[in-house]
């Protein structure tokens, strides 16, 4: 990196630690190629409420700090289904939580399989650690253009997420707590925040628009 006539990282906090290294650093920020992500939304016809999350074990850490809340929801509302999405590993970590493990596809499937899920919601714990304060947030912006609301981490998300408006922002574990309950139980309000998250990123996030 030293060497190199150019640097290109997506958001600002890594570009400041790239600076260190290379003083020619450009910020060229994640955007969505619509052709691609913007598909019909597939509703969940179904009795259970679906709850998502998607990674793969380099978030074994994050989904652990939400582990005590999914339990606790998982015995309130036994409807409630977790949905990851991944590594089969993931699937290990959800003892007592009701909840359904798939496999991850090539990024090219990705967009179809995410909406297949039928999500009632989307999920994105982020531990607050200096490896997850480099990362963009992409789970955000999938989600929307999916039209599942989403619930994620101050961390990184609350540069992007109004709360209450295009999703919600928790920033401890009963903050997971009450988020995820409100979004059960006000599925019209969560159905707005869908919307408007859509339309954020639609806005703003546009491959097309930003070339």
């Amino acid at each position: 990196m030293e060497i190199a006539d150019l640097i290109t990282t997506t958001q600002g906090h890594l570009a400041g630690k790239l600076k260190k290294i290379n003083s020619n650093v450009q910020i060229l920020p994640n955007l969505m190629d619509m052709s691609r992500w913007d598909l019909p939304k597939l509703k969940n016809d179904s009795n259970q409420i679906r709850i998502g999350y998607f990674g793969s074990m380099t978030h074994q850490n994050d989904i652990r700090m939400i582990l005590p809340v999914l339990r606790k929801i998982s015995k309130e509302f036994p409807e409630v289904i977790f949905v990851t999405v991944g590594d089969p590993r993931m699937g290990s970590e959800m003892e007592g939580i009701n909840h359904e493990c798939m496999l991850g596809v090539p990024f090219e499937y990705w967009s179809m399989k995410l909406h297949s899920l039928r999500l009632d919601i989307a999920i994105a714990p982020l531990s607050n650690n200096e490896f997850n304060f480099n990362k963009s947030a992409i789970k955000f912006y999938e989600s929307a253009i999916a039209k599942y609301p989403f619930i994620g981490s101050d961390v990184i998300y609350g540069s992007v997420v109004k709360h209450l408006n295009n999703g919600m922002i928790a920033k401890n574990s009963e903050d997971w707590y009450e988020c995820i309950k409100f979004m059960i139980q006000n599925k019209s309000v969560a159905e707005i925040m869908a919307n408007n998250a859509y339309i954020y990123v639609k806005e703003t996030k546009d491959l097309e628009k930003n070339m």
